[in-house]
């Protein structure tokens, strides 16, 4: 819950944040804070819901919740990726000469 408050006071408060990050961040805080809900709620148990799987292999057991903290998490890693190669348009031309010597 300390993690929250801080991704929600970083996501308020920074204003170099783009508006893609925040909407990444707020994806990552909503299900933090939906499965806060559930423990507090549910006597510390959080309700896994959707059971994914082929067959009788079953590969992973989640809610809604770690949906959105997964797709945050993966989307802000996506964000910071494609603006630190818009930053740096040189180093990827750097690497393909220097690869092709």
């Amino acid at each position: 819950s300390i993690f929250l408050l801080g991704a929600l006071i970083y996501c308020v408060v920074d204003e170099k944040l783009d508006s893609l990050s925040r909407i990444m961040i707020a994806l990552m805080v909503s299900g933090g804070l939906g499965n806060l809900i559930d423990r507090i709620f549910l006597a510390g148990q959080v309700t896994d819901f959707i059971n994914m799987g082929i067959g009788p292999v079953r590969t992973g057991i989640f809610n809604i919740a770690d949906v959105a903290i997964m797709a945050g998490a993966f989307g802000l890693l996506l964000v910071h990726y494609k603006c630190s190669s818009q930053k740096n348009p040189k180093s990827k031309e750097t690497n393909k000469i220097s690869t092709m010597s």
